[in-house]
Formats: structure tokens, sequence, C-alpha cells
């Protein structure tokens, strides 16, 4: 969590990402930079007071979760301009046998939905809009709340993304 305690609003901000083991990425990262650090840019104003939530995705194929890192801020002057485009849908899968990943390329700042189907005619929005603070968006259908079952539990269940 992010507050803006100053008494000015600041126009975003760079969460960077150090003392992670070599084998452990982020998932939701912005990019890296010139040292090879994570970083994820929140490209929105910040006004006094308010807080902004960001999770990071961090992904270790042994799975171990012993680990610490340390995240470093910096305030941006201005946000740059936003992405322009269309998003797409990049990739696609099962993981670990139950769940289903998503993910697309998103304009920076935009909310998208995800929606689900069983017959692709009667489609249902999953959960709250998702705020695109990088380019490269992921979710997972892990069952409930967002979906009334594990994805991999119906004989066929099928995606969309709506720009909102």
């Amino acid at each position: 969590e992010v507050t803006n305690s100053d008494l000015l609003a600041i126009s975003g901000f760079r969460l960077v990402i150090f003392n992670l083991p070599d084998d452990v990425t982020v998932n939701n990262a912005t990019g890296t930079t010139e040292q090879d650090l994570y970083f994820i840019d929140w490209l929105q104003p910040v006004e006094p007071t308010q807080s902004v939530i960001l999770t990071v995705e961090y992904l270790r194929p042994s799975g171990d979760l012993n680990f610490n890192p340390d995240c470093l801020l910096e305030f941006m002057t201005s946000p740059g301009p936003p992405r322009t485009g269309s998003f797409q849908l990049d990739h696609f899968s099962p993981l670990s046998g139950e769940f289903f990943l998503i993910e697309w390329t998103a304009d920076i700042g935009r909310l998208y939905c995800v929606e689900w189907s069983e017959d692709m005619k009667n489609w249902i929005r999953s959960g709250e809009p998702i705020f695109a603070v990088t380019t490269n968006v992921q979710w997972i259908d892990d069952g409930p709340p967002k979906t009334p079952s594990l994805p991999l539990a119906r004989p066929r269940r099928f995606y969309r993304i709506v720009e909102k």
C-alpha cells in the first residue's frame, strides 16, 4: 500500500523491487531497470491522503516462499503518455491442474472485466473490474468467488476480456 502523505498530489510512482533470489520473477512487472530490477509503474495521480494498493505477483518454480524482497518508491514528475491501441489475449493455460490463467496486453490506466460462459451465449462478469497498472495483465480463475466452481471441473468454460 502506497499512501501520499504530502500536501500535494503526485503524478505517479514507480515501485522498484530488489533483493530477489535469482530464480524469482515478478509476473506483473511493468518492466526491468538497466540493473535488471523489476518495477511496477502507477501512472495515475495520487491525491493527498489517497492510498493505492498494489499486488506484486512473484513466481518461483520451486514454490519456496522463503525470501524477503525490498522495495524502493520513486515518485514521477509526470505520468508520461499512456499506451494507445486495443488489447489482445496473449496467453491462457491451466495451472496446477485446477486453475486457469489468462493474460492480456492492456492499456495502462484502463479498466477491464473478465467474463466467462459455458455456452458462449450467456456471459457472466467475474468480480470487480481490473485496473491495468501495467501493459501485461494476468487473471487466474481459481473458482469461488470469481466463478461458481473450479474451471477445470466443468466440461468447458469460455472467457473474454471486456474494456469497461
